[in-house]
């Protein structure tokens, strides 16, 4: 390191901030930064190396938000620490850059682990224990307010421990607020990697906590068979492939060769349905998470309806929109999707279906008690139909969301 400190001896900072560092070499490459390793002039209790992520101010919006968000999760054994920030110019030519300096993950990254197995996958044991790490990051960035967006084995890394090697989720630069929904005049979007998208990414634009439970399942699948979780064919059309597959809400493959306990965390991660997913915190009672003796196959089937009851979100006869069937009116390969008009109750201003589509809600069909509730209203000409909803809209604001719903109601407009 002391060649590089002699190399990098005119760099110095702007803000004479609590830790004094030396920049080293480049260990990494991202779309918002870049990642080196450094080292702290003066020790202290966590070591005298870290990694600086490194970007120019004028362009560095995304990781002065990762920034943020970073501070926000502090206190987290499974979420990469931040030791502060720092700007910084060198007196040879002036540059400046904003660096935010993290937890060094010299055990490098899950990704990195599943080419060392040769890409035929880890033994379930392992998978199982790094799987409960995520877990108990997401649980606890979930809680806090946060939506990771972009959860997949190269954003998951390994920072040895007195004690061992503790598992942590990192790159927050595409994080979001629970509930943050775009504006009426933005077209449905999603961030992340497609490998990873849910598929109400892709087609409503909407990433929510559940989204990074989809890509949990997608990080455990790829984990477990040293594979991307989709099969796609290769060449000039393997994106327009893959966003088809996602799109016409398939699930990826899960193998035969895995255990029974295994086969069901996956499903619970890919309902299509996104509040039929298991939180975080359901799914860290999951058997697959549990020294069990999985070929008992009716205790494990127990246990699984047992956090089911105990922790899946229950769809009740007025649950909307995600406790119902969907048919939907446009091709949502397209930026022209009609939007209906959603008119609250208690209000005469009318706002856009915050999604950027258009569906017809139908009732679940196996259940009695909803076909009962869901009548035309009184006035048929009118062609009202109330339903006091499960949305995920920020409407309270003061709260962070810990699961999937805020119940509200609303009347949309049935007719043109």
């Amino acid at each position: 390191m002391k060649r590089y400190r002699e190399e990098e001896e005119d760099e110095y900072s702007l803000l004479c901030g609590e830790l004094s560092w030396c920049r080293g070499p480049k260990i990494g490459q991202g779309a918002f930064g870049s990642v080196y390793i450094a080292e702290l002039k003066k020790p202290r209790a966590f070591g005298s190396v870290v990694a600086v992520k490194s970007a120019d101010p004028l362009n560095g919006n995304s990781l002065m938000w990762e920034k943020t968000v970073l501070d926000a999760l502090q206190g987290c054994p499974n979420v990469i620490q931040t030791f502060g920030a720092d700007t910084t110019k060198t007196r040879r030519n002036g540059i400046v850059l904003y660096n935010v300096l993290l937890e060094f993950a010299s055990g490098g990254s899950l990704a990195d682990l599943i080419l060392k197995s040769g890409c035929r996958g880890l033994s379930e044991s392992d998978v199982r224990k790094h799987t409960k790490s995520i877990l108990v990051g997401l649980k606890h960035m979930h809680a806090r307010g946060f939506v990771h967006c972009d959860l997949k084995p190269d954003n998951v890394l390994f920072v040895p421990t007195a004690d061992g090697i503790e598992v942590k989720i990192a790159d927050f630069g595409l994080a979001k607020r629970v509930n943050s929904c775009q504006t009426e005049t933005e077209t449905p979007s999603w961030r992340g990697t497609s490998w990873f998208l849910a598929p109400e990414c892709v087609i409503y634009g909407l990433q929510e906590a559940f989204s990074d439970i989809w890509a949990l399942g997608c990080t455990v699948l790829t984990m477990l068979t040293g594979q991307l979780p989709w099969a796609v064919m290769s060449g000039s059309k393997e994106f327009e492939d893959l966003m088809s597959q996602i799109r016409s809400e398939s699930v990826p493959d899960i193998p035969d060769d895995i255990s029974n306990a295994a086969k069901d965390f996956l499903k619970c991660c890919f309902a299509i349905n996104p509040m039929h997913r298991l939180t975080a915190d359901a799914l860290l009672d999951h058997p697959f998470l549990e020294d069990l003796d999985e070929t008992d196959s009716s205790h494990v089937q127990l246990s699984i309806e047992q956090a089911a009851n105990a922790k899946r979100i229950k769809c009740s006869a007025s649950s909307f929109p995600f406790g119902c069937s969907f048919i939907p009116l446009s091709d949502f390969s397209t930026q022209e999707a009609e939007v209906p008009e959603i008119q609250a109750e208690n209000t005469n201003a009318v706002t856009s279906f915050p999604f950027g589509c258009s569906f017809i809600p139908l009732p679940d069909s196996s259940s009695e008690e909803r076909e009962e509730e869901i009548q035309e209203p009184a006035d048929s000409s009118a062609q009202q139909i109330s339903w006091s909803a499960i949305f995920p809209k920020p409407l309270i604001r003061s709260r962070p969301l810990a699961h999937w719903q805020h119940p509200f109601t609303f009347t949309a407009c049935a007719g043109a």
